[in-house]
């Protein structure tokens, strides 16, 4: 038993091995978020060996280990010839193992540099190199074997791999160093194992071979579930590798959090439906706020209830999924055999499964999330465009008047709005719209895109109107029918007389209108008023129409709430009287200039600090 204790122990000491091992592309497809990462070849981490280790580590007879040993050391660094040697009783050198070398070369006088480069890396444990210029022409390593950490408290050097490099097949000798010390490591490992299978019972033997097994099982499983990086496809691979491992007849893999799942399998690699599956609440709590795994032989007395005493429930084994030190879920597996409990070795070879899971669980949701960022990036910049595309790309010419539109969403998407629309055969008037949809974000601006599309037709069907009031109220009706409940349209649309000079509005809950008389050159603050657009049917009614002359050099300046509102960092607001300042100071330029103005003088403001409201400005100058 005390063999089967310490092969047991073993098993962290060959994953941890295999886990240090740097993979090649290919292996992890997960690099920067995206898979596809990793290019051609090794990287700088130099070639994958964990198919080799995990061979070592499947052989348990010790003389098919030495040759094993070599072989892999050589294959790796591309050696042409090597050995392996190992102290044995009274501490004498035995020479075990060769490829293209024998004990007579060994003792030969030409040999010497590599005899005093063993003798150094024994008494010293440490892996050593030699250069060409030092060994023949050859780039020669030696590195150790160590062992007895587990089963005596500390490591002791007890054989070395002798490896010679022709020049021409040698990478970086550094590299091929470290991959040579890996490997002799996980030699070293697997020898103890052998020697210590061969203390053991028959039974302890079928226990150990079982474990041996489980470290091909988990290198076969890492490689698996690095393979994707769908979460719904790996948590199916993950279940069904712990079932498996376990040998149990059932379990499920459950996340917690905001990425909720729960996903349940038989071993026959079948779906069981979350509100089939019965199990322990209590086993399942416990384990994600203990934050450890635990093996149950006999169930909580608040879960017997019929169900789980048919179930004839014999042992229950629980793992948390960690993310550092946060339980982001938990695997469970179940057996109703009775010559099948749970033991220590389970609950160590699906601790270290789990260890892989939740790395490769992590990967995936961050792989979800930049995809799901990539998609909404895609979204918002396609509707951006469209949003962009519906505003005025031309100035229409309309006699006795100037325009200028300028917006800049504060996102790629946004709810404001502004638009010239021309009437149809005329020159001598025009419709003018300004408005901001509640909220942000692509909701807004499909409402706005769907109320310039109505305002359009509107304008059109009435071909040359003289009145925006009819126009407002049906298109309050429109939109009370067709845009959410919880959105609306603040609005003020305006028509253009050149006949009359007049400009006649009807607003809804719009901001002020301000207006730069030429003669006095002061700016009169036109509070608008109304209720938004797409609140209620009645509102329609309630919209009144005014007007406003405009005499030769007379400039409207029509805004949304993002001028005003705009805020610096230290949440200081631009303000009307601003605004109302700047058309003083500037109502005698053209349209553009005031426009460009305005928005100059709030980048500036605000400074470093983030837009969180579209900005938009329209000018009005009268000629």
């Amino acid at each position: 038993m005390d063999a089967l204790r310490h092969v047991n122990g073993k098993l962290d000491r060959l994953i941890e091995v295999l886990n240090s091992q740097p993979r090649a592309a290919g292996v992890d497809p997960f690099a920067g978020v995206v898979p596809g990462g990793g290019g051609g070849g090794g990287g700088s981490g130099g070639p994958d060996i964990s198919p080799h280790l995990v061979r070592l580590a499947g052989i348990l007879d010790a003389g098919q280990l030495h040759a094993e040993i070599v072989t892999v050391a050589m294959e790796v660094t591309k050696a042409n010839r090597g050995f392996l040697t190992m102290l044995e009783e009274n501490n004498k050198l035995r020479f075990k193992w060769g490829q293209n070398i024998d004990q007579s070369t060994l003792a030969s006088p030409a040999f010497s540099y590599g005899r005093g480069l063993i003798k150094q890396v024994l008494q010293t444990g440490q892996p050593l190199k030699l250069p060409p210029e030092q060994a023949g022409g050859m780039h020669v390593l030696c590195v150790p074997l160590r062992f007895g950490e587990r089963t005596h408290g500390t490591k002791r050097t007890a054989g070395a791999v002798f490896l010679e490099i022709p020049p021409a097949s040698a990478s970086e000798p550094q590299q091929m160093l470290t991959l040579s010390t890996h490997i002799a490591d996980a030699g070293s490992a697997a020898l103890e194992n052998a020697h210590l299978f061969a203390l053991s019972s028959s039974g302890d033997k079928d226990q150990i071979l079982r474990l041996k097994d489980n470290i091909t099982k988990l290198y076969d499983v890492g490689q698996s579930i690095s393979s994707t990086l769908i979460l719904d496809e790996l948590l199916v691979l993950i279940c069904d590798h712990v079932v498996n491992i376990s040998r149990a007849q059932r379990g499920f893999i459950m996340l917690v959090g905001e990425h909720e799942k729960f996903l349940g399998r038989n071993a026959r690699k079948k779906d069981i439906p979350r509100d089939e599956f019965r199990y322990s609440t209590t086993v399942v709590r416990k384990c994600l706020e203990g934050k450890e795994s635990q093996i149950h032989k006999e169930l909580p007395e608040a879960d017997l209830s019929v169900s789980m005493v048919q179930m004839e429930l014999q042992s229950i084994l629980t793992v948390p999924l960690k993310e550092k030190d946060e339980v982001i879920g938990l695997i469970y597996v179940d057996s109703q055999q009775s010559n099948k409990e749970f033991d220590e070795s389970d609950r160590e070879i699906v601790e270290s499964l789990c260890g892989q899971a939740s790395i490769a669980i992590i990967n995936a949701k961050l792989y979800e999330e930049a995809k799901e960022r990539e998609r909404l990036a895609h979204e918002l910049e396609l509707a951006s465009k469209i949003q962009s595309d519906l505003l005025p790309k031309t100035i229409p010419n309309v006699r006795g008047l100037q325009l200028h539109g300028l917006l800049q969403p504060a996102t790629e998407v946004g709810g404001d709005y502004y638009d010239f629309i021309p009437h149809e055969g005329t020159e001598d008037s025009l419709s003018i719209a300004i408005g901001d949809v509640s909220g942000k974000g692509v909701g807004a601006g499909l409402v706005m895109a769907m109320c310039r599309s109505a305002l359009r037709s509107l304008v059109q069907y009435e071909g040359a109107p003289t009145t925006p009031l009819s126009i407002m109220r049906s298109l309050n009706l429109i939109m009370v029918r067709d845009i959410p409940p919880q959105m609306f349209m603040t609005l003020n649309v305006l028509v253009w007389d050149a006949n009359t000079r007049k400009l006649k509005y009807t607003p809804a809950g719009h901001e002020h209108l301000l207006v730069y008389r030429a003669q006095t050159r002061e700016v009169e603050s036109i509070r608008a008023g109304g209720m938004a657009c797409g609140v209620v049917k009645e509102a329609s009614q309630a919209f009144q129409e005014r007007e406003l002359e405009m005499a030769p050099g007379d400039h409207l300046l029509l805004y949304t709430d993002g001028v005003t509102e705009a805020m610096n960092v230290e949440n200081q607001q631009f303000g009307l009287d601003t605004t109302i300042e700047l058309v003083r100071r500037g109502g005698h330029m053209d349209p553009k200039t005031l426009c460009e103005g305005i928005h100059q003088q709030i980048v500036r403001f605000r400074g470093e600090a983030l837009p969180h409201d579209d900005i938009t400005l329209v000018a009005l100058r009268a000629t």
